[in-house]
This record gives structure tokens, C-alpha cells and sequence, in this order.
């Protein structure tokens, strides 16, 4: 045989042999949402305050290890398959801790009259990418994440069920201890201006997290019949996202108002972003040490002229 091509079939072997040591498909149940700087990265937070009632004064505190579960849903009222994934989030989150931020398309959008430009911006910022690498779109209902870290599109499991894909990925929870954070928001209206304070209390351990507060001010439920998937009532709306420009800090905040109804809320979220940056995920970089040391020689090898005896 040419010794050239035997080479390259050992080579291709020994490939063979690295991908197998690989993870199964079948036990991958959510894609990590990768940041583009590849930075770790995920959501936490969930410090609630109500606005119903015309309150003009209200505000809450909590302990990290308190804080909700976030789940963020991108859906539309137009979504049947939306209607199947949120039934299972449902039944799977009953009686658990908590909060559900349901982002309505809006960009190019003629059939849903829950989105805003603020609430689509931000999900392109955050999760086009992912959604694009993963699917092919930047903005595909339904789409559920949890934590700002697990990504799940679509209705195919990637488990045995999506009820089994969605259990893992809401009992998984933060990549960071939560316990040492704490937080609180406050607001008050003077005038018909809107104050809000707040702040993040951040452990010494994590000193080094670039942190992006937000406020999310969520809706509990919006009833629109005319909605092409029939389901008249929707939860859980996120009418509008906030940046905030620090940790802590007080500002007057305007906000686009509830569909209908007197239920909107205003939430402290944020994002978090470790400095640690990810190995390159090149083809190079996902062979174990060992195996290149092999592979480079035999590849040479295998491109140098062969000389007749």
C-alpha cells in the first residue's frame, strides 16, 4: 500500500478514536449560550416590586439563595408549537421559584401587539447568536432559557422528551453560587415621574464579574382573542427591559405601560460575565494533548516526497 495513504487511514483511525471519547448526543439536553467575546456568562436576580394599584411608593429586598429561577421564553401569539413547550414549563415549575420573563416578537411584526423594540434589541444583543449557530434564525419561537445560560429551541427533544430536557436544565441552576449576592429594588412616583434605587451586593469571590443590572417590567397577563394560536390569554409579558448604568445607583425610569389590565411589575435582573476567557473551540484545540503530538508527524509524514530504494 502507498505509504502516504496508509498514513493518512492510521490518521483518520485515530480521529475516529477521539471523537468517540465524546460526550453522546443523546445526553446533551440544551446548548450553553456562548457569548461572542466567549466569556462565561449567565442571568440571575428575580427582586420583584408591583406597580398595580397606582403605587406611588413600594419596595423589596432578598438574599441571593432566594432568588427565582429566570426562565425567558421568546414566543408570539401566533405560536402553536409556543403553546405546547409553555404548557410543559408550567407543570414543570408548579409551586417552584420562579420567574418567567416572555419576550413577543415585535420587529416585522403585524400579529402580536405584546412585543416592543426594546424587548426584541435586547434578545438580538443576547441570544441572536446562539439562535442563529443553532437554528438558523435570530428571533424563533418557541425558545426557552434558563438561567441565561441554557439554551432550548423548538419542540424536539434532544432527550427522551422535552418535559426530561427542560427538568435537567431548570434543576442544573446557576453556574455561580448565588447564596453570597443580595439585592434590592425601590420605587416611588412623585409628579408622575418614576424613581427607581437599587443595588447588587456582590460576594468578594466574585469581585472580578462584569455585571449589567436591568430592570424587566413584566406583565402577569394580557388577553388578546385575536391571537392566531387561540389562547386569548398570555402570561407572563415582558413589555419592556431597562439597562441600568451600575450596580447600584438611583435614577427616574420611564417604561412603556401594561397592555391592559393594572398588573405590571418591575424586576432587578442581571447579567453577569466572567473575565476568564474559553479555550479556543477549534478543531485543534478539541484534540487532547497526546493525540496532536501523534498526529502533526504522521501528517508530515504522509506530505513528504517518497524516495524509491
Amino acid at each position: 500500500m502507498n505509504r502516504s495513504l496508509f498514513t493518512i487511514l492510521v490518521t483518520i483511525l485515530l480521529l475516529a478514536g477521539n471523537v468517540a471519547g465524546v460526550s453522546p448526543t443523546e445526553s446533551i439536553t440544551w446548548i450553553d449560550v456562548v457569548e461572542e467575546s466567549w466569556q462565561d456568562s449567565g442571568t440571575l436576580g428575580g427582586i420583584s416590586i408591583s406597580l398595580s394599584n397606582n403605587t406611588t411608593e413600594e419596595s423589596a429586598s432578598l438574599d441571593g439563595v432566594d432568588w427565582p429561577t429566570i426562565i425567558e421564553v421568546y414566543t408570539a401569539t401566533w405560536c402553536l408549537n409556543c403553546l405546547q413547550t409553555e404548557a410543559v414549563m408550567e407543570n414543570i415549575v408548579d409551586g417552584e421559584n420562579t420567574l418567567q420573563a416572555h419576550f413577543h416578537r415585535f420587529i416585522a411584526e403585524t400579529q402580536d401587539p405584546f412585543g416592543a423594540e426594546s424587548t426584541d434589541n435586547y434578545w438580538l444583543d443576547r441570544y441572536a447568536q446562539t439562535s442563529l449557530d443553532a437554528a438558523g434564525g435570530e428571533r424563533l419561537a418557541p425558545t426557552n432559557i434558563f438561567d441565561g445560560e441554557r439554551f432550548h429551541i423548538g419542540t424536539s427533544p434532544t432527550s427522551d422528551s422535552i418535559e426530561n430536557d427542560y427538568s435537567i436544565s431548570f434543576n442544573t441552576g446557576s453556574t455561580i453560587d448565588k447564596s453570597g449576592f443580595s439585592g434590592s429594588l425601590a420605587f416611588s412616583s412623585e409628579e408622575g415621574e418614576e424613581i427607581f434605587i437599587w443595588n447588587i451586593s456582590v460576594p468578594d469571590m466574585y469581585s472580578d464579574l462584569e455585571i449589567q443590572p436591568m430592570i424587566y417590567f413584566i406583565e402577569d397577563v394580557g388577553y388578546f382573542p385575536e391571537g392566531g394560536n387561540g389562547a386569548d390569554y398570555y402570561h407572563h409579558i415582558l413589555r419592556d427591559v431597562v439597562k441600568l448604568p451600575a450596580i447600584s445607583g438611583q435614577i427616574p425610569v420611564e417604561h412603556i405601560a401594561a397592555f391592559d389590565g393594572d398588573d405590571l411589575s418591575a424586576v432587578l435582573v442581571f447579567n453577569w460575565f466572567s473575565p476568564e476567557v474559553k479555550e479556543d473551540n477549534s478543531f485543534a484545540a478539541a484534540l487532547p494533548a497526546p493525540a496532536l503530538s501523534i498526529l502533526l508527524p504522521l501528517f508530515g509524514a504522509a506530505l513528504l516526497p517518497r524516495r524509491d530504494d
